[in-house]
């Protein structure tokens, strides 16, 4: 019988993932505020001119949503993500939620739009 070496792990280059536009964040932000009408509040490209950083909010008279969008900044999860911030009349912040990750080139939406 033929004795074959042991299956050796083959290291596989790993080439970084594309993370997306400004244009393609902008296109989900409003699939997730679904025609209300929002401001841009900040925006941030790092030296490679990847978005690390793009938030938006819509206001209402009893309070605000913001939406922002991030960068992870550690390994092993999503490349990125999109949560929101609810605040009340006062500015307090009463809750928030993660809406989408960014995972291997492709939007995973955790949450819908609720009620804006």
């Amino acid at each position: 019988m033929e004795k074959f070496p042991p299956n050796e792990p083959v290291e596989q280059e790993k080439t970084p993932e594309r993370l997306p536009s400004k244009e393609e964040l902008t296109s989900v932000f409003e699939s997730i505020v679904r025609g209300k009408e929002y401001k841009e509040v900040r925006y941030k490209e790092n030296e490679k001119g990847e978005v690390v950083l793009f938030e938006i909010e819509i206001t209402f008279a009893d309070g605000k949503i913001e939406y922002t969008y991030e960068k992870a900044k550690t390994e092993g999860g999503p490349s990125a993500s999109i949560h929101d911030v609810i605040y009340d009349e006062t500015g307090y912040p009463t809750g928030g939620r993660c809406m989408s990750n960014y995972i291997n080139g492709a939007w995973e939406h955790v949450n819908q739009q609720g009620d804006v």
